[in-house]
């Protein structure tokens, strides 16, 4: 038996501000959140899809088995957030920058990543040595 998500949200430009909060397996859809700070909120098992979260703000968040498919992320930042076993498809992750993630388990497809860093380490670069070492 299927439980109901926590939060459903589609076609919409509110803006939110989540803090401290159990957004467990909710469902965000087609919905504009550019510039949303989401704080200490659990979102482990969530599903985004046709959302932009350009800009957007993610500290101490639980996004573990998080789906993201056709999602805009350029610009966002990510500190001390569970990524772990997350899928990201066909997502921009231009001049995203994650510190201090745990990114165990993840699965980028199809994704734009110009500008993107880790810690502080171009993954463009990460990228172009290990092709390098693979040739």
């Amino acid at each position: 038996m299927q439980t109901a998500p926590a939060l459903r949200i589609e076609k919409t430009k509110q803006w939110i501000e989540a803090v401290e909060a159990d957004l467990s397996a909710s469902s965000f859809k087609d919905v504009n959140l550019s510039g949303t700070s989401i704080h200490d909120v659990k979102l482990a098992a969530a599903t985004f899809n046709d959302v932009d979260l350009s800009g957007s703000s993610f500290k101490e968040v639980n996004l573990s088995g998080t789906s993201f498919h056709d999602v805009k992320l350029a610009a966002a930042t990510f500190n001390d957030v569970d990524l772990s076993g997350s899928e990201l498809h066909d997502v921009n992750l231009s001049g995203v920058e994650i510190r201090d993630a745990n990114l165990s388990g993840v699965s980028v497809d199809d994704c734009t990543l110009a500008g993107m860093t880790i810690n502080g380490i171009s993954v463009e670069h990460l990228l172009a040595l290990y092709r390098g070492m693979k040739s």
